[in-house]
């Protein structure tokens, strides 16, 4: 974690980093639940070597759980 919310939750508890911090891990479980469906969609349905353009915002960054998935499965980030 990094940036503002690193120093929001250095100060509190770990009853409250609980609070802040569950919605945030939440919401990653979630995308790459998603992205996984996706992916999983993307290999059943195109065929072996058709080119696929994979576009949109995930509301994640480089390096996430998210963007390695996606990068894992042999996509370009083009950013």
């Amino acid at each position: 974690m990094s940036g503002p919310l690193r120093s929001v939750v250095k100060g509190m508890d770990s009853e409250e980093r609980e609070f802040i911090m569950r919605p945030v891990k939440q919401g990653m479980e979630k995308r790459f639940s998603e992205v996984r469906t996706l992916l999983e969609c993307i290999e059943e349905n195109v065929p072996e070597g058709a080119p696929v353009v994979l576009m949109g915002d995930f509301n994640d960054v480089e390096g996430s759980a998210v963007y390695e998935e996606i990068i894992a499965t042999g996509f370009v980030d083009a950013y």
